[in-house]
């Protein structure tokens, strides 16, 4: 059996090739009930807290710096005035008490063109440039000081920022599992490419009994709140299918009809469009009337949505810049578009796609369709896919079909070994108060507040907190912390780390608000 101390890489392949083969266990060999190197996640976690930390230390001494900038210049700003006021009372000196008794004298130049006043002109203005030139470096070097904390803020977003793009990896699941996650696809300011974001966020609790301190269900309490959030946005140009505008037929579907309900006589379109009212008309029976269809494979796909892996919202729209005036808006239960495989040895194409033609055939007798709503300009109908006449008239197989096929497409931006590289942090939120905020605008204004960034690293390591009692708990030799891993084949492996390792790191004060959350 081999036993690792070592340091390891950060690299999304590193963390999943031993998770595809085999499993995690205790120290006690009871099953670790996260599918990942726990050891390795939470030494990434106290690494990337201790250089946040050290990060807010260099910036400190640099604001220390500049707020003791102002106060240098001001001290030698006033000693040059004091040295100008100096000069110009010895020359004033001079002039009243020498020059003036040779000032009558015939021989003697005017006072216009007196050595005496060419000298005095330049020795003043001198001052006056040492002044400007002085005021000039002193700001060059406030703005030095300045970039230099900016350029440090950057340094910690980006830590965060890699840390953060691989959560499913890095964060426990006693936080994952709380954790509410939105994908949104959508043609926003560029009308030919999609806007690609995910925003996250999670509820932190904590677990009284993973605790011998009598104050465990008061350990949130000093924090500003128990969730925070952090909001990602997706380079689209990485994906083939999302880098451009795309319409259903590029998902290969064709000749679906979307029903948006039933078509207005004459009559009535002019009653509405005068502001009258509905009639009679509107009360008949709808077999009576005429369904209205649009074709799906000339609508783009302006907007998409996967919330929490529960549902998949689509918006079409004919008009990508008019899409909030006429839109069909689609959702989907998105377990239901995932059908389970009841055979594990049907392999063949075939096989899988009679299985799921049948499984999407069950989900349409048992009623369980999409919900469609038709917006036109003020006007919203909903779509009920259970009513007769739109039953008997919609290829509801193809509909879910085609919902099939958006989901296909969203995994390409939700697989966070793809997509991790071409995701840039946007914002970091502790309950309603901002962390950290980068704008997107031409500016690209930064805001970072570190007594809130360290509230967010604390809520996640109240998330550590019952995962390391447990592995400490059920490690044979105290002050260790064991992980086992093995596989099928009889290939086994233990990890080991002592708690004061991953306390080092995190000695100094602010350290120890994180490590006192830890529990370690």
């Amino acid at each position: 059996m081999d036993t690792k101390n070592e340091s390891h890489s950060n690299s999304l392949g590193d963390y999943t090739k031993e998770e595809n083969k085999g499993r995690y266990l205790y120290g006690d060999y009871t099953p670790l009930e996260e599918n990942k190197n726990i050891i390795h996640v939470l030494k990434d976690f106290v690494s990337t807290s201790a250089n946040i930390i050290e990060i807010h230390k260099n910036v400190g001494t640099l604001r220390f710096v500049l707020e003791n900038v102002d106060v240098f210049q001001d001290e030698i700003i006033r000693k040059i005035g004091n040295l100008q006021n100096s000069v110009e009372s010895s020359l004033d000196v001079f002039h009243t008490k020498y020059h003036e008794r040779i000032v009558s004298s015939s021989d003697v130049k005017k006072d216009a063109e007196s050595s005496f006043f060419r000298m005095r002109a330049p020795l003043i203005n001198s001052i006056g440039d040492i002044e400007r030139q002085f005021t000039k470096y002193a700001n060059e070097y406030r703005e030095e000081i300045q970039e230099r904390i900016i350029h440090s803020y950057n340094n910690a977003i980006t830590l965060l920022q890699l840390w953060l793009s691989k959560d499913e990896y890095d964060l426990p699941d006693t936080l994952l599992e709380r954790r509410n996650k939105v994908l949104t696809a959508k043609i926003d300011r560029d009308p030919y490419s999609y806007t690609i974001t995910s925003a996250n966020e999670i509820i932190v609790v904590t677990n009284a009994s993973t605790s011998n301190s009598p104050g465990a269900n008061d350990s949130l309490e000093s924090l500003p709140s128990s969730t925070f959030s952090y909001h990602f946005t997706i380079d689209s140009k990485f994906s083939e299918f999302w880098k451009h505008r795309r319409k259903v037929s590029d998902l290969g579907v064709d000749d679906l009809l979307i029903p948006i309900g039933f078509k207005k006589s004459i009559s009535e379109k002019l009653r509405r469009s005068f502001g009258l009212g509905s009639s009679q008309e509107d009360s008949q029976d709808s077999s009576e009337r005429e369904l209205e269809f649009v074709h799906a494979s000339s609508l783009y796909i302006t907007y998409i949505k996967i919330n929490n892996g529960k549902t998949l919202a689509v918006k079409l729209s004919g008009d990508p810049s008019k899409s909030d005036e006429k839109s069909i808006e689609i959702e989907y239960n998105l377990p239901d578009l995932i059908p389970e495989e009841k055979d594990a040895n049907s392999t063949t194409t075939t096989t899988t796609t009679t299985t799921t033609i049948e499984y999407y055939k069950e989900l349409v007798s048992e009623g369980r369709l999409p919900r469609i709503d038709y917006l036109d300009k003020d006007e919203r109908r909903k779509i009920d896919l259970t009513q007769k006449e739109f039953q008997e008239g919609t290829d509801t197989l193809k509909l879910i079909m085609m919902g099939r096929m958006l989901a296909n497409r969203i995994s390409d931006i939700s697989n966070t070994s793809a997509v991790s590289p071409h995701m840039k942090l946007d914002s970091i939120r502790v309950g309603d108060k901002e962390a950290i905020m980068i704008s997107n605008d031409a500016n690209n204004t930064l805001l970072y507040y570190e007594e809130v960034v360290m509230s967010f690293l604390e809520l996640v390591a109240v998330g550590f907190s019952p995962l390391i009692q447990r592995i400490s708990d059920k490690s044979p030799v105290e002050g260790e912390l064991i992980l086992r891993y093995e596989t099928d084949e009889k290939e086994r492996k233990e990890y080991v780390i002592r708690t004061e390792e991953l306390s080092a790191p995190l000695s100094d004060e602010k350290g120890r608000r994180v490590l006192e959350r830890l529990k370690l």
